[in-house]
């Protein structure tokens, strides 16, 4: 090994370390998005069976708020389609939840917007 060349294994290491931990950051970040998502999807599901065996959109609100106990329900949009009153047995009820979702890091706030709107839609026929 020559002596110009025993610092060569620190600076490489030092350019790449800022691309792996902003890699990493990029994998947990993806993992929360993929996660609140899940959550919002499942929750639709849920409260659209709920309103399917005729029940009121307060149940259903529960419901939607009871599957998405980790996610902040400030940040949460329930939207219910037809109005309880004129619901019908054979008609379609929609569940739609819209999310936004902070992002965690700092660094990917920089590079794009701080929050992230999820969307999620279930069409149930009532029983």
């Amino acid at each position: 090994m020559f002596k110009n060349e025993k610092g060569q294994s620190l600076v490489e290491f030092a350019l790449v370390l800022p691309v792996l931990v902003l890699l990493l950051v990029g994998i947990f970040e993806f993992g929360f998005i993929f996660n609140a998502y899940l959550q919002i999807n499942h929750a639709s599901r849920e409260g659209a069976r709920t309103g399917a065996v005729r029940a009121l959109d307060d149940d259903i609100e529960a419901v939607v708020l009871q599957s998405t106990p980790t996610l902040d329900p400030s940040n949460m949009i329930i939207t219910i389609t037809p109005d309880e009153s004129i619901r019908g047995r054979g008609d379609s009820i929609t569940v739609e939840i819209d999310y936004e979702h902070h992002l965690l890091s700092l660094f990917l706030g920089d590079v794009m917007s701080s929050t992230l709107d999820l969307h999620a839609e279930t069409i149930m026929r009532i029983e």
